[in-house]
């Protein structure tokens, strides 16, 4: 039984971390509902745990992306910086806060992050602003990027990205993805970048909610494991086309691990 709970996590590591890949976020999403249902974590230790691997797979991303020459590391740790105030003060805010009624709103939130999941490829990029961030870099395999970011999109949505992970412990990228699409990144350096920030914002709540005691280890360790690898595998798919229906299929997969949260109290 060890064993099989081991390879599951490690399983669980590789595959939350490749669907960051797939619709621009979404490991912390999947990752804590199923620590709360399949292993019976407490919905605090589940969203801590979560970080520590998310962390690793945000880190090795970052690296994977940068040799890629897609991470626009000056725009990136600003809004890093922005999203550190949520991710702190959250940790603290729900480490008072436990049980049904807890279960109950995450189950609420990862049900519209569902939503957002299957509507976001209708969002499209607004018109570029005529004042901002304007950025232009050659990337690894000599494509040229020019661009501007819409400052008050960008800062808006790094705030509120904070905010909700460092309550819920989900939904991260799947909100700053197209946000920062919307704000003005050219889809590649949006997928490279937003990875940049989780690594901060990962790296922070994992942080703060290991000081309260809050990371179960052993648990962290093996999904730690399997997220090196998903990682380094994502990369390489960001290359690939993405699906629609494969994104759909994520999205309804995502809306039922909420529905389950709701539902479990009742069971």
């Amino acid at each position: 039984m060890v064993d099989f709970v081991v390879f599951a996590l490690i399983i669980l590591g590789f595959l939350s971390v490749i669907l960051n890949t797939v619709v621009g976020g979404g490991a912390g999403t999947v990752l804590t509902p199923l620590m709360i249902l399949v292993f019976h974590q407490s919905a605090n230790v589940a969203i801590a745990t979560t970080f520590v691997a998310v962390t690793v797979g945000a880190v090795v991303s970052t690296f994977a992306y940068s040799r890629q020459g897609r991470v626009d590391y000056r725009i990136g740790f600003v809004l890093a910086g922005l999203t550190l105030p949520g991710v702190v003060l959250g940790a603290f805010l729900t480490s008072w806060v436990e049980g049904p009624i807890f279960d109950l709103i995450l189950g609420g939130v990862v049900m519209a992050l569902a939503v957002l999941t299957w509507v976001s490829p209708r969002v499209m990029p607004g018109t570029e602003p005529k004042e901002g961030w304007t950025r232009s870099f050659t990337d690894a395999f000599a494509t040229d990027f020019a661009y501007t970011i819409n400052r008050r999109v960008a800062i808006f949505g790094a705030v509120i990205t904070g905010w909700l992970a460092g309550i819920f412990g989900a939904g991260g990228g799947l909100l700053l993805t197209p946000t920062m699409i919307v704000a003005g990144f050219p889809v590649h350096i949006a997928l490279g970048t937003v990875r940049l920030v989780a690594s901060v914002l990962s790296l922070a709540a994992s942080v703060t909610r290991f000081s309260l005691g809050q990371v179960e280890t052993s648990f962290a360790l093996w999904l730690s494991i399997g997220a090196v690898a998903g990682a380094f595998v994502g990369a390489r798919l960001a290359r690939i086309p993405k699906s629609e229906l494969l994104r759909r299929i994520v999205s309804v997969g995502i809306f039922l691990l909420g529905l389950a949260l709701v539902l479990a109290p009742s069971f």
